[in-house]
């Protein structure tokens, strides 16, 4: 997928760009930019896009990215609980050329290679004590607040839980431009994943053939069309799991799954567990 460059703001006095985001909705396009980007979700839901990988994502989301990976966060249209996250955005050679070299940075600099990929940390205390630190960021002076982001950066290099996102790595400047049809795409199935879509409607959609509708769709997110489609309804089935009492039917029904034997199936693959065990572990977190 080719999305667009965004430019990333740079502090006069400070060598990484700390705030807070806040609003109705999460607005920014499929995007990218060479700096770093580390972003705590604090309020919303909806699905998580980075690289080729798709996931829901819900309060708590913790997600580091090394620079030119292609991401957003998407709410669903009908969302309108609103959208706050925590984000702090860095250079590679914010510390200078030979920096992140050091001895001391050697298992920060192993991260910061993972994270071309895109990481999710997922142990608990790791990302609350780092979501906390990211919110004091905010407040501190510059540096201060570059001490506090090397603890953070330090303390995520130790996490014990984390989950590479993306098969694809980040994407050479030189080769990104805008695809309408990408565009199209993602939108086709925002509005109407709880339908059938066939290979046929998508390959119209894009004005190409069903064969090379195929082939492009692969080359571009290194999966299927229907894999891709197949992960976004488990996506959205997580969502209702969590915030309805839906029988397991009506839910594989409205996120386009035409069985539930199938849906089953689905998530299981995607999940790693059935989705009644997702949705009682979910209920006992809160």
């Amino acid at each position: 997928m080719k999305p667009q460059l965004e430019l990333v703001p740079q502090e006069a006095e400070s060598s990484i760009h700390a705030f807070r985001y806040e609003k109705e909705c999460f607005g920014s396009p499929w995007h990218y930019h060479g700096e770093l980007e580390l972003t705590y979700i604090v309020n919303s839901s909806g699905m998580r896009y980075v690289g080729n990988n798709v996931q829901h994502f819900t309060p708590g989301d913790l997600v580091l990215l090394n620079g030119n990976l292609p991401h957003c966060w998407k709410n669903d249209l009908s969302y309108k609980g609103g959208a706050v996250s925590l984000c702090v955005q860095w250079k590679k050679d914010c510390l200078g050329k030979d920096w992140w070299e050091a001895k001391e940075f050697a298992l920060v600099r192993r991260m910061l290679g993972k994270a071309e990929q895109g990481i999710k940390f997922t142990d608990p205390d790791c990302v609350k004590a780092v979501s906390m630190e990211m919110g004091e960021l905010l407040h501190l002076s510059p540096l201060t607040k570059l001490i506090r982001f090397l603890s953070i950066l330090e303390r995520l290099s130790r996490c014990g839980s984390m989950e590479l996102l993306s098969d694809v790595t980040r994407i050479k400047k030189e080769n990104i431009k805008m695809e309408k049809r990408i565009i199209d795409i993602l939108s086709h199935l925002e509005a109407h994943y709880h339908e059938k879509i066939t290979l046929e409607q998508m390959a119209e959609l894009t004005f190409m053939t069903k064969v090379s509708f195929c082939k492009f769709f692969k080359r571009k997110f290194n999966k299927s069309f229907v894999s891709y489609l197949n992960e976004y309804r488990v996506g959205k089935a997580c969502q209702l799991l969590q915030k309805t009492d839906l029988k397991l039917l009506d839910i594989a029904d409205q996120c386009g799954f035409n069985t539930q034997a199938f849906f089953h199936r689905q998530f299981l693959k995607v999940v790693g567990k059935p989705p009644n065990v997702y949705r009682k572990q979910f209920t006992t977190l809160l």
